[in-house]
């Protein structure tokens, strides 16, 4: 059996836009930057929310989202990429 590497993973492409994210309030992104470690709760595009613990200082995180929540989010400085 061939083993296929990675063939489930979507291509990054340079963000060519860059938003400071305010928790509840709609910004689209499709990468989020963590300047402050802690966790963050997410609304995906499908309405499901989904919370990252101990993200790192620093961390960029490929993820597809509608907003960040304010309930369960202690990161800080975040910026939403797309």
């Amino acid at each position: 059996m061939a083993i296929r590497p990675h063939f489930y993973l979507k291509q990054i492409a340079p963000a060519e836009k860059a938003e400071a994210i305010v928790a509840d309030t709609t910004a689209p992104f499709e990468s989020l930057y963590v300047g402050g470690g802690g966790n963050v709760r997410i609304l995906l595009k499908d309405g499901t929310s989904v919370t990252l613990n101990a993200l790192g200082t620093g961390t960029f995180v490929p993820v597809t989202g509608v907003l960040v929540k304010s309930s369960a989010t202690t990161a800080t400085n975040l910026v939403g990429l797309s």
